[in-house]
């Protein structure tokens, strides 16, 4: 008798063991996710696979989803994390949030908008929140120091915005409305360095005020560097012509003047008017004129 308690007590010790135990990271993004979207009535989501791993800066925005939304996680330390919403998901969360269901017709591509924006950062933040709640020993504290800022409808500058470091990343894929949608949401936030295992960050504040953050963006946006291409003119060729061209070969410019340069920005588009000169040694463009064209 003695001998089946002791193999009892061996099973019912190993049983709470496996209780105790906390969850991994995929796990626990899983819990996490499910737990937030059964806040936001007729979401119906579903995690179909949860891929956690650690990437560089050029590396993550490589691997961002497109279109889709980009919201800004200010975290300690003025660390800053990104969270990448397919538009997929984005039009559900946001069709969820406003009407308890979700439309069978596909979303169409668009830009995110401020509306957007209100409507899906609850949704991020009660996802990190959940991810807050979890064990220590779920190996996700780093993402729990973060919270929604703001938000960028294009990509292109999130390379500036960031610093060129690892980022601990957890990409789902996920699927709204009983299957009617299949969408991607990518949190990533830097890595974290700590002396303890078991630190946790501390949480910043819900939201940086308006002005702050307004101000933050900005400096960083402004550092940002900008091709400018001078055109002194634009030549038309028969593609015939064009296949001749030679090292040698004289191209006539007519119409080219020297008072009549154009500043052409990276897109293409006319930016201003000036002349060409020198300054200092240098090759120069003199303004003639106001700005024609917005520069983005």
């Amino acid at each position: 008798m003695a001998t089946g308690d002791s193999v009892l007590r061996r099973k019912a010790s190993a049983r709470a063991v496996r209780k105790a135990a906390p969850p991994t990271p995929e796990r626990a993004t899983r819990l996490a996710l499910l737990r937030a979207a059964r806040k936001v009535p007729g979401l119906d989501a579903v995690v179909e696979n949860v891929e956690d791993g650690r990437h560089g800066l050029t590396e993550l925005l490589d691997a961002l989803p497109s279109p889709a939304f980009f919201g800004l996680l200010p975290g300690p330390e003025e660390a800053l994390g990104l969270a990448a919403l397919s538009l997929p998901g984005l039009a559900s969360v946001v069709e969820a949030r406003m009407t308890g269901r979700l439309v069978s017709a596909d979303p169409q591509a668009r830009r995110p908008t401020a509306t957007d924006a209100v409507l899906t950062a609850e949704f991020i933040d009660s996802f990190i929140g959940e991810i807050a709640e979890l064990p220590v020993g779920s190996g996700l504290r780093d993402v729990a120091g973060f919270r929604y800022g703001s938000y960028v409808d294009d990509p292109r500058p999130l390379d500036l915005m960031m610093e060129d470091r690892t980022y601990r990343t957890l990409r789902l894929t996920l699927s709204f409305g009983f299957g009617l949608r299949r969408a991607v949401l990518l949190l990533a936030v830097p890595e974290i360095e700590r002396t303890r295992a078991d630190a946790v960050p501390a949480l910043p504040r819900p939201m940086l005020a308006t002005e702050e953050w307004s101000r933050r963006l900005e400096a960083q946006v402004s550092r940002a560097a900008l091709r400018f291409d001078v055109r002194l003119a634009r030549l038309t060729l028969p593609l015939g012509a064009a296949t001749s061209l030679r090292p040698g070969m004289v191209l006539p410019l007519d119409g080219a003047s020297l008072e009549a340069v154009r500043l052409i920005g990276s897109d293409g588009r006319d930016i201003a008017e000036g002349r060409l000169g020198q300054m200092q040694g240098r090759r120069a463009l003199r303004l003639s004129g106001p700005l024609l064209g917005e520069i983005t």
